[in-house]
């Protein structure tokens, strides 16, 4: 299913686990690189996340931003946020056109600011960058572990 604006598409795909067929959601949205749209992609995975625990979704909400504002400040051209729901499991994808890394640092009392992928590293069940093999840019992404 595709729909109109900036939404690429949701879709849903049955995978097997264990005792038989679950469900795997995966939805896209295309980012404007604009300082608003940090917002506005936590808007959309707390949308994703409303039948998750409350924790899950705030620390979700957080860790998009962090990975959303990492790519407008330091990242290029096109970003899109892609939010995968599987059993047991929460996988957010933010994707820019850099081939450039985020490196978690550790950034001094009075600094505003640096302190981004250190919170991720912190909070996420994992995370990573992969490259895009489709075209250039990168995807960085973590992992967040539900309640099934």
């Amino acid at each position: 299913m595709v729909a109109s604006g900036n939404l690429l598409g949701v879709g849903v795909r049955g995978i097997l686990q264990g005792r038989g067929p679950m469900l795997e959601t995966d939805e896209h949205l295309r980012l404007a690189r604009h300082p608003a749209e940090a917002e506005r992609a936590r808007r959309h995975v707390a949308a994703s996340c409303r039948d998750l625990h409350r924790d899950v979704a705030m620390i979700a909400q957080l860790l998009t931003s962090e990975l959303v504002t990492n790519a407008l400040e330091h990242g290029a051209g096109t970003i899109e946020l892609s939010v995968t729901r599987s059993p047991g499991e929460l996988r957010i994808d933010v994707f820019d056109e850099s081939s450039e890394k985020p490196v978690s640092q550790a950034a001094g009392a009075a600094e505003l600011k640096g302190r981004g992928m250190l919170i991720v590293e912190t909070l996420a069940s994992a995370w990573g960058v992969q490259s895009r093999p489709d075209r250039q840019g990168k995807s960085v992404w973590f992992i967040l572990r539900t309640v099934t």
